[in-house]
């Protein structure tokens, strides 16, 4: 039974528009004091799960250092040094994400091309799910796809690996930064893909390579640098040493932040470039180790410590920072490269390396 509360004159009793205002105003103030709190709270809980994939992955690959004969921690995929399909007359590479993930369907360079069915991250070019080697590690069975079998891409590029995604993955989040080599190299600058769905994985590997130089070109074979084809047990500072990262990465360690004024190398593309982790904090990303942890790191653009105190690789130059270049890539409790250990070869050489 609903009971009225009456006047004297047996009307009901209502709020006043002063009063109802007044709630109004109390709700709006408690719902601003509220939902910062409940927005962070729920950043932190992704990040949680961010960092739990990547530690994760960290994990499988040291498994899968132990059982593979050549020690490597982050492996190459199954179309590694054979010819490309996608630059005529090179190699394939596809070193940042060929070692885990699903197939992606993001576009290469600038024009649009090889997008969707067509990606390069796919199928079409031999590199869907089945060519990634740390998935084997992940998931019992996985179909291979061949090219041309569209149905069998899209569900490729379909599959839900949620440890390969990061649930904050909104994809590029660099401004003031649209060079040539970033638009022409990934096209993942003005795409409107997660990273996931580009790449086929939200986390990037570190890479970099470094050669021998003979008159200001490079001779010889091509040498990894980071964990990239790599044998675990030969990397010293594993706690340090960068095995996977959030894909925005990849790009920012490239840039001079305004922070970075005293950068020595020159990579100064774009100093007022701003790259935005995933989880909310300017140049904030979560990252993986090789010892199997992961944590957020602080990465300001590229601060590396140029390498004027290791020996060159060869060649007639004797000037080390010629022959290394500046692959000491490092900051506050991170680094990408595995120096003091020596760089190994790939079995590529420069004009071989293709995407």
């Amino acid at each position: 039974m609903a009971v009225l509360n009456l006047n004297g004159r047996g009307r009901v009793v209502g709020f006043t528009l002063v009063e109802l205002l007044v709630v109004v105003s109390i709700v709006a103030l408690l719902i601003s004091i509220l939902l910062p709190p409940l927005k962070s709270a729920r950043e932190q809980a992704k990040q949680a799960v961010c960092l739990a994939n990547l530690s994760g992955l960290a994990k499988a690959s040291m498994t899968y250092s132990n059982e593979d004969a050549a020690n490597v921690v982050m492996p190459c995929c199954t179309e590694f040094g054979k010819p490309s399909t996608v630059a005529p007359g090179q190699k394939t590479v596809n070193a940042e994400f060929g070692w885990g993930g699903k197939s992606g369907r993001g576009r290469y360079g600038p024009q649009n091309m090889n997008e969707g069915p067509l990606s390069v991250w796919g199928p079409q070019h031999k590199r869907g799910a089945a060519s990634r080697p740390l998935n084997r590690m992940m998931y019992r069975s996985i179909n291979k796809v061949l090219p041309g079998d569209s149905e069998g891409i899209e569900n490729d590029q379909n599959l839900r690996f949620s440890i390969y995604r990061c649930p904050s993955d909104t994809g590029y989040t660099a401004r003031n930064w649209d060079t040539y080599w970033a638009t022409s190299t990934s096209g993942f600058v003005g795409s409107t893909l997660s990273a996931y769905d580009h790449f086929g994985n939200s986390y990037g590997g570190s890479t970099a390579f470094v050669c021998a130089t003979q008159n200001g070109s490079c001779v010889g074979m091509v040498k990894s640098a980071t964990p990239f084809l790599y044998p675990l047990a030969r990397i010293r500072n594993t706690s340090n040493t960068v095995l996977y990262r959030e894909a925005n990465s990849l790009y920012a360690y490239h840039l001079k932040s305004p922070e970075d004024e005293s950068n020595p190398c020159n990579y100064d593309e774009a100093p007022n470039a701003i790259v935005k982790g995933w989880h909310g904090r300017n140049w904030r990303f979560t990252a993986c180790f090789t010892d199997g942890h992961a944590r957020v790191i602080r990465m300001p653009g590229k601060q590396p410590e140029c390498s004027l105190d290791f020996s060159p690789l060869g060649g007639n130059n004797t000037d080390p920072q010629e022959n290394w270049g500046c692959v000491r890539m490092r900051g506050d409790g991170w680094q990408l490269d595995t120096l003091p250990s020596p760089p190994i070869s790939i079995g590529l050489t420069v004009s071989d390396m293709g995407p």
